[in-house]
């Protein structure tokens, strides 16, 4: 049975997991990152919009209030360093009816709370001048220059890569099944399974090089860590629930969306938003960085956790 030892140990190999891995790479503490599935970015972080929100839908206060207007003013900088695709595209949000130009309003002073920068409400003249091509009844709509977008995975492999160039060890194919807490510790236990090499697993050579191995179950593996991070996304409850907290409850929705020939890229520049409702952001129209336009997502309540598949 394998024995490991680590200062950190970060379970879960998605956004928050690579970002977190990369950022305590800089310093010295060593950091092991553990995935359950055989590649990088395998749940919600392969699926979902690509989007770097401004920060103006999230509640004044929050903590997802400031990270994501903190984590927004990253990512040029963050592109530069590690080379992956990311737009600066901006984001609108529109009014269909005059009616609803307060609503646009009271979004507008939420995000200044949020410290959005460069926000404002603009009318209809302004808004077909910036998308000529959206329908030209629309009543007005903010503007919010700070939105982006990014390839998902494309985000997290750099994160890893970078992250396992300065020495943090990437074990993927590898779920953690118990974890105890003694002595001012935890002693983890996790059972791998061997899969193919991503290109994340290369940059930390877990894996030779474009191995393939047929999918087996491998003895338990032992963790010692003094710290450990939870980043298992939709598994986060399960895994927390390993040390007796119960406190997280997540309830999963699936969303589809439609993906249009690179021959309309241009068509829409921004990322366009309508008013959100209490529970949805609602149906976008969202540029991707290779040119595709996508419109979605839709939001169905699921049981599974696991839910990868398509309606059509």
């Amino acid at each position: 049975m394998a024995h490991k030892e680590t200062d950190v140990l970060i379970i879960g190999g998605g956004v928050t997991g690579t970002a977190l891995a990369r950022e305590l790479s800089r310093y010295e503490v060593s950091v092991m990152l553990m995935e359950k599935e055989v590649d990088l970015a395998f749940g919600t972080s392969k699926a979902n919009s690509g989007i770097v929100h401004s920060g103006i839908h999230d509640r004044p206060g929050t903590l997802k209030a400031r990270l994501c207007v903190e984590g927004n003013r990253m990512y040029p900088q963050m592109a530069q360093e590690l080379d992956f695709l990311y737009q600066n595209n901006g984001a609108v949000v529109v009014a269909r009816q005059e009616d609803e130009i307060p609503a646009l309003k009271r979004l507008m002073e939420q995000g200044q709370q949020n410290g959005v920068t460069g926000v404002r409400l603009i009318g209809r003249g302004e808004l077909l001048a910036l998308e000529p091509h959206l329908a030209p009844d629309l009543a007005a709509a903010l503007v919010m220059p700070s939105g982006g977008i990014v390839i998902p995975f494309d985000l997290v492999y750099a994160l890893a890569e970078n992250a396992a160039a300065n020495g943090v060890e990437i074990v993927l194919g590898t779920q953690v099944t118990d974890i105890q807490e003694e002595d001012g510790a935890f002693t983890v236990q996790a059972t791998h399974i061997a899969g193919r090499t991503p290109r994340a697993a290369q940059a930390a050579q877990t894996i030779q090089a474009a191995q393939t191995a047929q999918t087996t179950v491998l003895p338990v593996e032992t963790v010692r860590a003094r710290y450990i991070v939870n980043a298992a996304g939709l598994h986060a409850g399960t895994v927390a629930s390993m040390i007796g907290d119960d406190s997280i409850s997540i309830h999963p929705r699936k969303g589809e969306e439609y993906l249009l020939d690179r021959r309309l890229a241009g068509f829409v520049r921004h990322t366009v938003f309508p008013l959100p409702t209490p529970v949805s952001k609602g149906i976008l129209i969202i540029p991707t960085v290779e040119g595709n336009i996508m419109l979605g997502p839709t939001a169905c309540a699921t049981d599974s956790f696991d839910d990868y598949g398509t309606t059509a």
